[in-house]
């Protein structure tokens, strides 16, 4: 018997601020274990899942103390993400003066680099091990290079030392560059994964950067990602029959140019998907609150089976209410995603 389900839009259950656990390639995090995650978002309801990742967003600039103290920096103002919560207006992180670095106790290890991290509470300063030359390989804690970042702050900037003489820190000797001596909330860039599924198995839903993040925290970790959102709930979508679903369809198109060169281009598009529904009241029927907004579908072929087809999509249709007759609506499947298969 076949069998048509349908996300509830009732958003599903809440997650609330969720750590993401990192699948193990520092690129792919996991959502707990949400296999389906809620997109629904339609008039007054919206069930858009948020990505909070760690990091600098503006401010937070180290410049020379004003006071001309040997070893010392000035902070700025910070907004910023810190262990999942968004510091942000009336909520910025406080500017500081005469936070000291170290220098190097010789000429032995006067290249020392000193990072500057923020707990969400204060700035403080973690102290790397000196050598007679940088280490600028990508590496964490050994010598000459940056210290690691502990789990749960996010690092600022650093101050690279090349004297162990005390004097008053140089501009020069400040580095925040996004991505190498300063964490940014937005480098890399990446995108929420609604749902995974790779050779036909179903993973589970978080988010997946545009390239591994750098591992630069105690452990060889990654910064923190957090997400909110809405584990979708399943439930039957009663009447339904003829379900065809949304798919990629490709095309490709050729021109022809002078000594007969051909250059030919292939694309896809999303087709519409549709069903037919035999409903019982056009008013109450719980399936009229999905119509507009975006759930996920699972489609079975046979209830006893374990593989399914699963896309998001759009329902519209409207009520023929006619008078003595079985009412049936053709809702059409819009927007979305190309369906997936699932084996397991």
């Amino acid at each position: 018997m076949q069998r048509l389900l349908y996300g509830s839009p009732g958003g599903g259950t809440y997650y609330d601020r969720t750590a993401l656990t990192d699948s193990g390639d520092n690129q792919t995090f996991n959502f707990g274990t949400i296999q389906f995650l809620s997109n629904f978002s339609f008039k007054n309801a919206d069930y858009t899942p948020t990505v909070v990742v760690d990091g600098c967003k503006s401010g937070g600039t180290i410049t020379p103390a004003e006071s001309l103290t040997d070893n010392l920096v000035d902070l700025s103002q910070l907004t910023a993400n810190i262990a999942g919560v968004e510091y942000k207006g009336a909520t910025k992180l406080a500017a500081t003066t005469d936070l000291a670095c170290t220098r190097g106790a010789s000429a032995a290890t006067a290249y020392i680099i000193n990072s500057i991290v923020h707990n969400g509470t204060a700035y403080s300063v973690i102290v790397g091990t000196g050598s007679t030359s940088f280490d600028l390989s990508g590496g964490r804690g050994g010598v000459g290079q940056p210290p690691y970042i502990p789990v749960g702050e996010i690092e600022v900037g650093q101050v690279r030392f090349t004297s162990d003489t005390d004097a008053p820190v140089l501009a020069s000797e400040i580095k925040q560059i996004s991505g190498d001596s300063r964490e940014g909330y937005n480098t890399p860039t990446g995108e929420i994964e609604y749902a995974r599924v790779e050779d036909g198995v179903l993973g589970y839903a978080g988010y997946t950067f545009k390239s591994a993040l750098p591992t630069i925290h105690t452990g060889d970790t990654t910064k923190a990602v957090y997400m909110t959102g809405w584990e979708e709930n399943f439930v039957t979508w009663s009447g339904a029959r003829n379900f065809v679903p949304q798919y990629l369809e490709p095309t490709s198109s050729t021109e022809v140019f002078y000594e007969d060169i051909t250059r030919t281009s292939d694309s896809s598009s999303l087709t519409n998907g549709t069903f037919e529904w035999g409903y019982v009241d056009a008013v109450i029927d719980p399936e009229w609150k999905a119509m507009g907004g975006k759930v996920w579908f699972k489609y079975y072929q046979e209830t006893s089976n374990t593989w399914f087809l699963a896309y998001q999509g759009i329902p519209n249709g409207a009520p023929t209410n006619l008078k003595g007759a079985v009412n049936v609506v053709t809702v059409s499947l819009t927007g979305g995603s190309a369906y997936l298969s699932i084996e397991a």
